[in-house]
């Protein structure tokens, strides 16, 4: 007997949903066969997953058929396969990115401690390839860092508020340590790149004329072996109002220099109350005698 709907169908159609229903009904049986108990000692013979299941006049293959036959068409097409998966993160780079973000962030302390086992196993295999790459490394690490310096600098700007002291302490710890080797790799880069360096030299004195000139007085001091203290050059033109103390006239910002009032072969110190602004042609002429050390106990005097 069938329901009043199959008697209206045509007689091809009325075959087919025949069939599909009696295809539906053993599947279901098979289900229901291969999920019953394993002490029942009837079914203990049938597997436990099925090779494939039928449906009607299609096949369909299980999942662990469908597994090996994978792996036999990526062993049998290396190359198309390969194609195939650059494509697919060509497409999707940017989902990719944030989805490894997100699980990094996650599992930080798994990917922390996978990260120095692995490079502790394979230390020597790193380095030859860095070896053999080096310059291709240098190449794709200078274009990623043009591509994202905006980030990367606010980066740094966050961590270093963040980690101040420990920062200094790090660089104070490897200085002491391997000051030599500094040396040496500064004194071999400049002698690679000379001419790079003083162009870009030159343009920061450019750019910040306060504190090249801070940092020129305070290399100097430091290798004649004086005291030195904070010198803050900016607020010392203001202090000074533009006026060289040793003549009196208005100094412009092409002509500006420090003179200290003490000077430093005398045993003066590199401080705010040692230093003046004076015209670069007066400090010169000065040198290391002249009116200064009266200015200076004047100064005193009247405090």
């Amino acid at each position: 007997m069938t329901s009043p709907r199959l008697d209206r169908l045509p007689p091809h159609a009325r075959e087919s949903e025949l069939n599909l229903s009696a295809s539906c009904g053993r599947i279901i049986a098979a289900a229901t066969v291969r999920a019953a108990p394993l002490h029942d000692t009837e079914r203990t013979d049938l597997p436990m997953y099925p090779q494939s299941t039928t449906f009607g006049d299609l096949r369909f293959p299980s999942h662990d058929a469908a597994l090996e036959k994978s792996a036999r068409y990526r062993a049998k097409h290396p190359e198309k396969v390969r194609e195939s998966n650059a494509r697919y993160r060509a497409a999707h780079a940017d989902e990719r990115r944030v989805q490894m973000r997100l699980w990094r962030a996650a599992h930080a302390d798994e990917v922390r401690e996978y990260d120095r086992q692995y490079r502790a196993a394979h230390r020597d295999e790193r380095r030859e390839y860095d070896a053999a790459h080096r310059e291709e490394q240098h190449e794709y690490g200078h274009e990623w860092y043009l591509i994202h310096r905006e980030e990367r600098r606010e980066y740094q700007r966050e961590y270093y508020a963040a980690h101040r002291e420990e920062i200094h302490e790090r660089r104070r710890k490897y200085d002491a340590t391997h000051c030599d080797e500094k040396r040496e790799r500064g004194r071999e880069y400049y002698e690679a790149h000379r001419d790079e360096t003083l162009e870009r030299q030159r343009q920061y004195r450019t750019e910040h004329p306060e504190k090249a000139c801070s940092r020129w007085h305070r290399r100097h001091a430091l290798q004649i072996g004086a005291t030195v203290g904070p010198v803050d050059v900016a607020e010392v033109y203001r202090r000074d109002r533009n006026i060289c103390h040793v003549c009196g006239k208005f100094v412009p910002k092409g002509e500006r220099s420090l003179d200290h009032l003490v000077p430093l072969s005398r045993g003066g110190v590199h401080s705010m109350s040692n230093v003046a602004l004076a015209h670069g042609r007066c400090n010169s002429k000065r040198f290391n005698t002249g009116p200064a050390q009266l200015l200076l106990f004047h100064e005193a005097a009247t405090v």
